[in-house]
C-alpha cells in the first residue's frame, strides 16, 4: 500500500487527486486549511485516510505540520505539492499578489526541500509538484502566471539533484480545469474534469513521467506559446 502525502487535498485537483488515490486503495495523509472538507474525506475513507490542519503560507509552522503529517502516515512514498491560489489582480493590489507569492512560491519551495530531504534520507520516493502551463506565459495578473514558471524550474533543478539518487521529479502542467479557482474565467476549451484530471494524473505518475499534461492536448502550447512576440501576447490578453 503505497503512502502518499498530498498539500492542498481539501480543494480542486488536490480533492480529487485525493480521492482517486483513496480509491486505488492507497494509504493518504491529506493536508490543507478546510477542516471540514478534511474530516468529510475522513468520514468516507475512515481506514485509509488522516489529515493535517496546515497553511502552506505559515512558513515558521510548515516543516513542523509536514513532520507530524508524515507520522501519521507512518512513512512516505509520494509527496504531491498541490497547494496553489489565483485572484483576480486586475487593480495590481500588493496584498493579493503577495499572497499568491508566499503560497505558490515560499510555501511550495519550502514542502518540496522538506520532501526532498525525506526521500534523500531514505532513499527512494516521488516528488509530484502541480504547475500550470500559465509558465509559458506572462498575462497582466503577473503574480500567479510567474509563480507558475518558477514552481516548475524549481521542480527541474530538484530532479537535477534527486533523480541521480534514484528519487522521482514530476511537473503537473494542467491547463483549464473546471475547479474554483479558475470558476470566473470567461473563456474556457479544452476544460477537463477534476476527477478525469486526477486519473491522468494519476496514471502519469505511476509511469513515473517527468512532464504530466493534463490533458495531453496541451503540450502543444509548450510548443506555441514561448515563441509568440509581445505584441501578438498583447492582442490576446
Amino acid at each position: 500500500m503505497k503512502k502518499i502525502l498530498i498539500l492542498g487535498a481539501s480543494s480542486g485537483i488536490g480533492l480529487a487527486l485525493t480521492r482517486a488515490m483513496l480509491q486505488s486503495k492507497c494509504r493518504v495523509v491529506g493536508c490543507g486549511r478546510n477542516i471540514q472538507k478534511l474530516k468529510q474525506i475522513k468520514t468516507e475513507f475512515p481506514e485509509n485516510f488522516d489529515y493535517q490542519v496546515l497553511d502552506i503560507r505559515q512558513t515558521d509552522l510548515l516543516t513542523e505540520n509536514l513532520k507530524n503529517a508524515v507520522s501519521k502516515l507512518n512513512g512516505m512514498d509520494i509527496c504531491i505539492i498541490s497547494s496553489g491560489v489565483s485572484s483576480d489582480t486586475s487593480e495590481l493590489n500588493w496584498e493579493t499578489e503577495h499572497n499568491i507569492i508566499q503560497t505558490n512560491v515560499t510555501g511550495f519551495s519550502q514542502a518540496a526541500v522538506f520532501a526532498a530531504h525525506y526521500f534523500i534520507k531514505q532513499q527512494f520516493g516521488h516528488l509530484a509538484g502541480i504547475s500550470s502551463v500559465a509558465k509559458y506565459f506572462g498575462n497582466p495578473n503577473p503574480a500567479y502566471n510567474a509563480s507558475k514558471a518558477f514552481e516548475a524550474i524549481y521542480l527541474d533543478g530538484l530532479r537535477l539533484r534527486l533523480e541521480r539518487k534514484g528519487i522521482y521529479v514530476s511537473t503537473i502542467l494542467p491547463g483549464f480545469v473546471k475547479t474554483p479557482m479558475i470558476e470566473r474565467q470567461k473563456h474556457m476549451f479544452w476544460a477537463a474534469k477534476p476527477e478525469r484530471a486526477a486519473q491522468l494524473i494519476l496514471k502519469a505518475l505511476e509511469r513515473k513521467k517527468r512532464y504530466i499534461f493534463v490533458t495531453r492536448r496541451w503540450r502543444l502550447f509548450s510548443w506555441i506559446l514561448p515563441p509568440l512576440p509581445f505584441s501578438l501576447l498583447r492582442k490576446i490578453f
